[in-house]
């Protein structure tokens, strides 16, 4: 009988709507909300379902749709609004054929706006892809005062209440990795990278007042047309012409190519502790050339000494006639001089002036060209024998943004 009765209810709903006749269901007896095709209620503020007359629209959980939707579900305290559950398929699945999103959260407290949650090997929470290929085309944008993307494997590792993110990622367990961005099907003739960063000041994304950074990119304009790099990432300060570098970076150019750990106009310098423990700056002597260097001591034995070089230095480094081994030394005792003979990568011979047959010490320091970099097939992937104040890359600028905080303001309602 009760199956009987639903589905007479069911088909007393359908043909009224297809009349445009109001339908109320509730359980005080009174008449359908005016304005509505379809009203649901169970109290004066419990409403399960509402469909506006006039637009169609539905409202879940609350007594009108709110304006622009076409459905919207509301929730309080701590339930969800829209729930979906899928073994194999997408659990929620979003579809935009113009400029809109095709899906799109929005979290006015301290919830998320979008949640994901995955509890298999293979699988991922939240997935954007994008299969344009076009300027300003972007799988997933964040725009927020916390977290915009939230990621997290079982329980929160981070806590970011007094600080700000647009993405957020939190990896917690073996191997895991908060944020990944990846560039499927890049071009060697654009500018590539998997991830950008940078901060506003004054909420004028135009602007560019804040520090930002490219991680895994390339670049194809780093010098002038035709002659670019791949790299691990590019840091700017951008306070000054001069507070940025590239790290790990490959170039190519007339030169043919050429490894750099951190490329940049700063000086080199690592920080030491003084006998107060406050951290001192030094600085690094720098070259024009890609020199390796050693220092040592040794001694002559009526005269003459022979000095063999570590064979893992000797193993990288390029001695020649165009590019000869600096030794110099310094005696460390009385005798009629010293000179410097058979120089070669394997090492080198200290001789005394004039036949002489002293017994001193010296100490000796030798400076030398950099071998050029091979792989196993003999291919060099980084000239650095014939370096020599190369030209340099220049400082890559930041991207032009499409969003900006009014982006955010123009969608609250």
């Amino acid at each position: 009988m009760k199956k009987f009765t639903t589905l007479l209810t069911l088909l007393a709903i359908l043909l009224a709507c297809s009349l445009n006749a109001q339908v109320a269901i509730n359980n005080d007896g009174t008449d359908a909300t005016t304005g509505a095709l379809l009203h649901v209620k169970v109290s004066n503020t419990n409403h399960p379902l509402f469909i506006d007359a006039t637009s169609g629209a539905v409202s879940v959980n609350n007594l009108s749709p709110l304006a622009g939707d076409v459905f919207s579900s509301t929730a309080t305290g701590n339930n969800w609004a829209i729930n979906g559950y899928s073994v194999n398929g997408a659990a929620v699945f979003g579809l935009s054929n113009g400029s809109g999103s095709g899906l799109y959260g929005y979290a006015n407290g301290s919830g998320d706006g979008i949640y994901g949650y995955a509890n298999k090997a293979i699988s991922t929470a939240i997935r954007g892809i994008n299969h344009h290929n076009a300027p300003n085309d972007s799988s997933v944008v964040a725009i927020s005062g916390a977290a915009g993307i939230a990621s997290d494997n079982s329980t929160w590792t981070i806590s970011l209440r007094n600080q700000q993110s647009a993405i957020l990622g939190t990896g917690n367990g073996s191997g895991g990795i908060g944020t990944v961005g990846f560039v499927w099907g890049g071009s060697t003739s654009d500018d590539d990278i998997a991830a950008y960063f940078e901060i506003d000041y004054d909420e004028n994304v135009t602007t560019h007042d804040g520090a930002y950074a490219r991680i895994a990119g390339y670049t194809s304009n780093a010098y002038y047309t035709g002659y670019g790099g791949h790299f691990g990432g590019f840091f700017a300060g951008n306070q000054t012409n001069g507070d940025w570098a590239y790290v790990g970076i490959n170039t190519y150019g007339p030169w043919g190519t050429r490894n750099y750990k951190i490329l940049g106009p700063g000086s080199v310098s690592t920080i030491v502790k003084d006998d107060k423990s406050t951290g001192r700056i030094m600085f690094c002597p720098e070259a024009p050339e890609i020199l390796f260097e050693d220092y040592g001591t040794g001694e002559l034995i009526n005269g003459e000494a022979s000095i063999t070089i570590d064979p893992i230095l000797s193993k990288n480094i390029h001695v020649s006639d165009t590019h000869p081994l600096k030794v110099f030394i310094q005696l460390e005792g009385d005798c009629k001089g010293v000179y410097v003979t058979d120089k070669s990568a394997n090492g080198f011979t200290v001789k005394e002036l004039q036949n002489g047959t002293s017994n001193v010490s010296f100490s000796w320091h030798i400076v030398a060209n950099r071998a050029d970099e091979v792989d196993g097939k003999g291919n060099i992937t980084s000239n650095n024998i014939n370096a020599r104040f190369p030209i340099a890359p220049k400082k890559l600028e930041p991207l032009e943004t499409v969003a900006s905080k009014s982006s955010l303001n123009e969608i609250k309602k």
